[in-house]
């Protein structure tokens, strides 16, 4: 039997509530466009694991329905950056795994 998937994922001041597909940051609900929220719930759902570009655009593109470049990946992040971390240039949650591609803090 599969362990149970865990609805909402809380670190630090970040909360991703997957069942409603919510965020919050210091209680304070955030928009997320569909691609923001695929990106991240994939980064908070393994803190600390570092993903490559290409597994993130896999997430994005389950299907390959989309013909894009790794760097949107990099725009998502710069626009989830701005989002969730207290200041953008010095993030805290969403780290660049440097030569791979990025990773949720643990």
């Amino acid at each position: 039997m599969a362990a149970p998937v865990t609805k909402v994922l809380i670190h630090g001041d970040v909360e991703l509530d997957s069942e409603k597909r919510r965020l919050s940051v210091n209680g304070r609900p955030i928009a997320l466009t569909p691609h923001e929220y695929a990106l991240l719930e994939a980064l908070m759902r393994s803190p600390g694991r570092a993903f490559t570009r290409d597994e993130l655009l896999n997430r994005l593109y389950p299907n390959g329905e989309a013909v894009v470049i790794e760097r949107v990946v990099d725009v998502h992040v710069g626009k989830l950056r701005q989002k969730i971390e207290p200041d953008s240039n010095h993030p805290r949650y969403i780290l660049t795994a440097r030569g791979i591609g990025y990773r949720f803090a643990d």
